[in-house]
Order: C-alpha cells, then sequence, then structure tokens
C-alpha cells in the first residue's frame, strides 16, 4: 500500500510537471503531488526527502497563487499559457500509421470545404454537411494536435452554420496556416 502511494504520488508529479504550461490547474495539480510524495517520504524515515517535497510544494502553491491572479511576469496564466509552445508543425511526431490516417482524413473532409475565412490568427473553415463528417473532422483535429500542439481546434456542428471547423493559436498561428493550408480555401 504504501509503495503504491509513492509510485501514484511520483506519476502524479511527473504528468502535472509536463502539464503545467497549459492551465495554473496543472501547478496546483503537481503541488498536491509533492505534499503526497512528501507524505509517503514521511512514512519511510526519508526525512530529506520529505523536506524536499514540502519545499517543492510551497513553491508550486505559490506559482498556483501567483498565475490563478495573473500576477507576476513569468508565471503563466490561461491566456498565456500557450506561448512557450512553439508556433510549428512536426510531421514526424505521429507514430506509425497515424500520419497516413491524419492526411486520409483530411482528404475525405476536405472535399465537403465549401468556404474559408480569415478569423484572427487563424481560420474558420465551412463544410457542407454529410453524414459522418462531424467525426471524421474531430478525429482529424486528435491527430492534428500530435504534429500542432500550439493549435485551438473547434468542431462546431449546428443547425444553420452546418459543420465548421475553427483553426486558431498564438501570433503567428495565421501565416502557417496560409503557408500549409495554401491560404486555407486550398485546404
Amino acid at each position: 500500500m504504501l509503495l503504491a502511494l509513492g509510485g501514484a504520488a511520483a506519476a502524479a508529479m511527473v504528468g502535472a510537471y509536463a502539464l503545467e504550461p497549459r492551465s495554473p490547474r496543472f501547478v496546483l495539480a503537481f503541488a498536491a503531488a509533492c505534499l503526497a510524495a512528501a507524505a509517503y517520504a514521511l512514512a519511510t524515515e526519508a526525512w530529506v526527502f520529505a523536506a524536499l517535497e514540502v519545499v517543492w510544494g510551497g513553491v508550486a502553491l505559490s506559482r498556483w497563487r501567483r498565475a490563478a491572479a495573473g500576477a507576476a511576469p513569468g508565471v503563466m496564466r490561461r491566456s498565456d499559457a500557450m506561448t512557450d509552445v512553439p508556433i510549428v508543425c512536426d510531421m514526424d511526431a505521429f507514430q506509425p500509421g497515424e500520419r497516413e490516417r491524419h492526411a486520409a482524413l483530411w482528404r475525405e473532409a476536405s472535399g465537403r470545404l465549401a468556404g474559408a475565412e480569415a478569423a484572427g490568427e487563424g481560420y474558420v473553415l465551412r463544410f457542407r454537411r454529410t453524414p459522418g463528417l462531424p467525426a471524421t473532422l474531430a478525429e482529424w483535429a486528435s491527430l492534428e494536435r500530435i504534429c500542432c500542439p500550439f493549435l485551438t481546434i473547434a468542431v462546431e456542428d449546428g443547425p444553420e452554420a452546418g459543420v465548421v471547423l475553427r483553426l486558431s493559436g498564438p501570433a503567428g498561428t495565421r501565416a502557417l496556416l496560409e503557408a500549409e493550408l495554401g491560404g486555407a480555401g486550398g485546404a
């Protein structure tokens, strides 16, 4: 039981730390995981480890308070969370078979493209409604996030607007999309 607590705390710390740039909630989760690791260290009488984990937890709590308040330069805010992610598409990030699936899904969806318009730092792509298209776009979006983690992607299926794909991101995103998608009209 004690070993499971230590393993879970360590796994939670690594996972939360990796996800910190996405949201202050992950900074708080990292702090909680540090305190769980400290509890494990105390239970196993590893005093130095316990002290270090308490310090890490305290630092993380302080960072979370500043991030949640939107204060202090260098501390992430929800609106700034993606600014550390480079605006590049890494096609080598795919696992075997994913790149081909990604391309096939886009070919299927783009054949139904009805129009595209620039919107802020991205594009709004409108598609002719066909059965299964929202699911196709959702699967494509999940694969697109692998190679282009800076993108914010939304698939909408409404009664009036039809099927809409919104692609946006930090400054510079639209220029990259224009280069990758041929001005989006050629997507």
